[in-house]
């Protein structure tokens, strides 16, 4: 499985029991619908309020675009997060997000921790290409720059542009490479516990 997501693929969903919209990158293949899915990958326009709950869930919040989101957990554990930073919650906490600087974008992840762990990491691939090797079932590697390619041992680069997405699964060594200072790649890791 290699597949390369175009931000023209995402499929805009409204949030659950809120306002707010979001833009789906991807979910696990054999979902049954928009509205049950064991992981979801998405890009939300993040509003002054409590993040929608998922119990059962564990949730990655990350700032994609903007300045800096506060984000408060059960009223008491705060985090200030700005651009490529990240954030891991219980989904079925009460998470509160306040935006001082102005409005945020969020890259987020959301996983039925039953059945998955997750790992998610912001790598700068601007100054010099990041190599790792995962054994996950599914990666995922979004594009936050102009341009990056991805390349799998053995294989030609495949370019990225902003907001594109590769999937694929884990077993080999992958290389990220961007071509300015600023270039990051959010990179997912989803593993089905046993």
């Amino acid at each position: 499985m290699d597949i390369i997501k175009k931000l023209k693929d995402y499929q805009p969903m409204d949030w659950r029991s809120t306002t707010g919209k979001s833009t789906e990158v991807a979910r696990n293949e054999d979902s049954p619908s928009k509205e049950v899915f064991d992981w979801r990958f998405a890009i939300e326009d993040v509003q002054q309020r409590a993040l929608p709950p998922f119990p059962g869930f564990m949730r990655v919040f990350s700032v994609l675009e903007g300045t800096v989101a506060d984000v408060v957990i059960n009223s008491q554990f705060e985090n200030t997060l700005k651009i490529h930073e990240h954030v891991r919650v219980d989904a079925d906490s009460v998470t509160m997000v306040s935006l001082p600087l102005g409005p945020v974008k969020d890259l987020s992840l959301l996983y039925n921790d039953d059945l998955y762990t997750g790992a998610y990491q912001w790598c700068d691939v601007g100054l010099e290409p990041k190599t790792f090797a995962s054994m996950a079932d599914t990666l995922l590697i979004f594009c936050s720059a102009p341009k990056i390619t991805v390349q799998r041992t053995g294989d030609i680069p495949k370019p990225l542009d902003n907001y594109d997405t590769y999937i694929t699964s884990g077993g080999q060594e992958i290389t990220i490479a961007g071509f300015l200072p600023t270039d990051h790649a959010c990179v997912v890791e989803l593993f089905r516990n046993a």
